[in-house]
């Protein structure tokens, strides 16, 4: 098993650091799309990073 796939099932079960992992990877992409009409908007973030981490816990990878 690849190190990415061990750390993708740890953060699946819940381990926390591993979450972090995953989703500081990908924090500066939810930043460029949370800017709307030129400002920063803060719900809209929220609403990315809620819905990162829920892809996080059911994505399936076919082959690693």
């Amino acid at each position: 098993m690849a190190d990415l796939e061990r750390a993708l099932r740890k953060a699946q079960a819940g381990d926390k650091e591993n979450l972090e992992y995953f989703y500081f990877k990908f924090e500066p992409l939810l930043y460029k799309h949370s800017i709307v009409n030129g400002r920063f908007d803060e719900d809209c973030f929220n609403e990315l990073s809620l819905a990162l981490i829920k892809a996080i816990k059911r994505f399936e990878p076919k082959n690693f």
